[in-house]
């Protein structure tokens, strides 16, 4: 067997290069996957506190119209929400991103509806079936909320 030194290094230095580039590639499909189940917990964890705010949006408006108005409006809040907008823009479908926006650019108005209708003690009948057909959208939106964090 006749090996001559420049051959030996020039293969075991091929080898090594070769090696070392697909042990790279491992390594970065590797990392990529890790940042991206990172990414997955994180917009699941942010689609739970929507879920959660939704809830209280929800029960706040339910016992107003049960109370016939005559309660002070609870709690109508964004906070969770806005807290992870740019999140959800960036990982959620247009689709989805844009009927979770209409709900939570509308709840300024609705909650300006309830207290109106607090304030002024009357069943204004265009106001409660505002807040029927809010109630019925946000049930909406927590419905989506649920089915995009079991995915």
């Amino acid at each position: 067997m006749n090996v001559s030194v420049s051959n030996f290094i020039s293969q075991v230095v091929g080898g090594g290069v070769v090696g070392g580039f697909l042990g790279s590639l491992v390594i970065r499909r590797l990392d990529t996957n890790s940042k991206r189940d990172l990414l997955d917990k994180e917009v699941k964890g942010a689609l739970k506190l929507i879920d959660y705010e939704l809830t209280i949006c929800i029960t706040t408006v339910s016992i107003f119209l049960e109370k016939k108005c005559k309660s002070k409006p609870g709690p109508i809040r964004d906070e969770a929400y806005r807290s992870v907008q740019k999140l959800l823009a960036t990982e959620l479908g247009n689709s989805d991103m844009m009927k979770l926006a209409a709900i939570y650019e509308s709840l300024p108005v609705f909650k300006e509806n309830m207290e109106d209708l607090y304030n002024t003690g009357k069943m204004v009948k265009s106001y409660i079936d505002s807040l029927d057909f809010f109630l019925t959208k946000l049930r909406e939106g927590q419905k989506l909320v649920k089915t995009l964090t079991s995915l």
